[in-house]
């Protein structure tokens, strides 16, 4: 797995967090990289079973909860298709629906 850049504290604590929840979740995830899109925002580019599939996992500071949304990318042409777009998440639902999206 190879990550954009450093990531910030709050995106190296949501890694922390998912390593805690499950210490193999880069593997079981399948992820090729980690890219923060800002301070608050992380991105799981992942390859399962043919698929690519990219996570953004957001910290919403103010409610200390995450969202996500996953999108397949299909194609060269890069199209994608949000398969999931969920608000308030509890750390401890994260990894439940991070499988639900790269099972679908």
């Amino acid at each position: 797995m190879k990550k954009g850049n450093i990531l910030s504290e709050v995106n190296q604590t949501l890694i922390d967090q998912l390593r805690a929840l499950n210490p193999f979740f880069i593997a079981e995830y399948n992820i090729k990289c980690v890219i923060q899109m800002n301070d608050n925002k992380v991105r799981l580019h992942s390859k399962n079973r043919g698929k690519v599939v990219n996570i953004d996992i957001t910290y919403n500071e103010g409610l200390d909860l995450y969202e996500i949304q996953a999108y397949r990318v299909n194609g060269l042409e890069v199209n994608c298709e949000q398969i999931k777009d969920i608000k308030e998440v509890y750390v401890d639902q994260l990894h439940d629906i991070i499988i639900e999206v790269l099972t679908q």
